[in-house]
């Protein structure tokens, strides 16, 4: 065992200082007699090297786990999902979503919310197939039903990927599940980004209510936040003086063409037809009074869609949709025979199904 000699130069409570041979200072512990200051005493190297390389491993160790630790808290902060949609009815609640479009966690934010998502079961569903759920769970409850506005907001935000809702889809589902239950409506689906979420958790408002209120104030009105946010949407809208279409898409009751040649269906009792409509120019009365299919014929659906440029809403589905069209839509849209000049009606409301049956 290597050694060398040294003199104690200080002596503590728990260690001695001693100036070895070799010019080097050791800090030693205190062996069992204790020398005394000035006193030359052997030191064995080895066991200073093997303490040295013990408090650097040991040392090494503390590094790693004050690392790893770190490493956790960053990765807690860091978001756990891909992508968050918030849904808007009266029922307010928020999906997040993973990197393949899967509903993984679903979070109320109030207490119809609750008793939506008890009666739901959404994991691992595709988004769209989830809002339809969520729909039919809140017309069963009776969140949404014929006497309301039924005005209903979905927004969705990227907290790391980068996938986009299809805002026109998803307005086509709501449609879809209203209209598939004679109801009408309105709704607004829009894309946003992780700062506005951010924003609207830190006023504890929702994201649609939240971006909602920025639309507003858009408009030059004065908000008193700390009211807006216990508000309804069609309250805010009212209090504000502004039109729910120039924010939402409406959703009006369907109508239901007769085929050629079937025999004229009744109305539903919610529209009843004038009896004094007549056809319009080049179309035959058998086509032109609207009633139900029972022969499992083409159903059309109308909803509007807004018009970008003027923010208010118009009668025509974007490029590329035919499901879709107008209460007014002219003759030769699917399921709806006549001459392609004729002019079309107007557009059918809630409770106008027969203004759209035909012009004089």
């Amino acid at each position: 065992m290597s050694e060398t000699k040294g003199i104690v130069m200080k002596i503590t409570d728990q260690i001695m200082v001693v100036m070895c041979d070799d010019g080097k200072f050791r800090n030693l512990p205190l062996p069992v007699y204790v020398p005394a200051i000035g006193e030359r005493i052997i030191v064995a190297l080895s066991q200073s090297k093997r303490k040295r390389l013990s408090s650097y491993w040991m040392s090494t160790a503390v590094a790693c786990i004050f690392m790893l630790i770190g490493f956790g808290i960053w990765q807690q902060a860091q978001p756990q999902y891909d992508q968050v949609v918030a849904i808007e009815i009266n029922p307010s609640l928020e999906l997040f979503l993973n990197a393949q479009g899967q509903v993984v966690k679903a979070k109320p934010l109030n207490a119809d919310a609750e008793n939506v998502l008890r009666a739901a079961s959404l994991d691992k569903l595709r988004l769209n197939d989830a809002i339809k759920q969520i729909l039919a769970k809140s017309i069963d409850l009776g969140y949404i039903n014929r006497n309301k506005n039924n005005m209903i907001m979905i927004a969705a935000a990227n907290l790391k990927g980068r996938a986009a809702i299809n805002e026109a889809a998803l307005e086509d589902i709501v449609a879809e599940t209203l209209q598939a239950n004679n109801m009408a409506g309105f709704v607004h689906a829009e894309q946003t980004d992780k700062g506005s979420y951010e924003q609207a958790r830190k006023r504890k408002i929702s994201i649609n209510k939240w971006l909602l209120i920025q639309q507003i104030q858009q408009y030059g009105v004065s908000l008193n936040m700390d009211n807006a946010v216990t508000k309804s949407a069609e309250y805010l809208l009212e209090g504000a003086g502004l039109r729910k279409e120039q924010f939402f898409v409406p959703i009006p009751i369907p109508f239901y063409p007769a085929k050629d040649g079937q025999k004229l269906a009744e109305q539903p009792e919610e529209q009843p037809a004038s009896p004094t409509d007549s056809p319009s120019q080049g179309q035959s009365e058998s086509n032109q009074t609207l009633g139900p299919d029972d022969d499992g014929g083409t159903v059309l659906n109308p909803v509007q869609s807004r018009n970008p440029e003027s923010n208010t809403a118009n009668h025509s589905r974007p490029a590329g949709s035919s499901q879709w069209i107008d209460a007014a839509g002219s003759s030769g849209t699917p399921g709806v025979s006549g001459d392609a000049n004729a002019s079309p009606a107007p557009a059918a409301g809630p409770s106008g199904a027969s203004a759209a049956a035909g012009q004089s």
